[in-house]
């Protein structure tokens, strides 16, 4: 009779580890990094569709915000800051300054105009025909992910 006693009482403690595990597991496996695959696959086909920047950085898009003699300050993207904002917010923009030497190229590209061999207009571009709250594209020799002021190599402009 005493071992009827017993039975009944340890089912119901072992159903309860089971259910407690598989509780803990869903609220608390999930924030241990535990993933489900669902998680899994829903974590790639955002990272397909909103690819990470690179670590080494070295072209940006950016609106001119300063032209002070040979530094064009520019406003650009934060490059930590890639992923849509679920409040329909605008990405945070971080300041870089593209410093422009003598080595430094530069061109306005006019994609409406091609030229018999399929190339689009391409004419050089001189720092004083640039203005503040344009577009243009920087490419540098260094990462500017993190550096605050860099030597542009190449300046790029698009007029349509």
């Amino acid at each position: 009779m005493e071992q009827k006693n017993l039975k009944l009482p340890v089912i119901f403690f072992i159903v309860g580890l089971v259910v407690g595990f598989l509780i803990g597991y869903y609220l608390v496996g999930k924030n241990l990094g535990f993933q489900t695959t669902d998680t899994k696959q829903l974590e790639d086909l955002v990272a397909l569709t909103f690819p990470k920047p690179p670590e080494d950085l070295r072209t940006v898009v950016g609106t001119i915000t300063k032209i002070d003699g040979s530094k064009i300050e520019l406003s650009i993207g934060d490059p930590e800051d890639y992923l849509p904002h679920s409040d329909g917010s605008p990405q945070r923009t971080i300041s870089r300054v593209a410093v422009v030497n003598q080595s430094t190229e530069m061109y306005v590209l006019r994609p409406t105009q091609i030229d018999k061999n399929g190339n689009i207009s391409r004419e050089t571009l001189k720092l004083s025909d640039l203005k503040t709250s344009e577009t243009v594209t920087v490419t540098a020799a260094e990462n500017v992910r993190k550096a605050s002021q860099f030597n542009a190599i190449l300046i790029e402009k698009v007029e349509f």
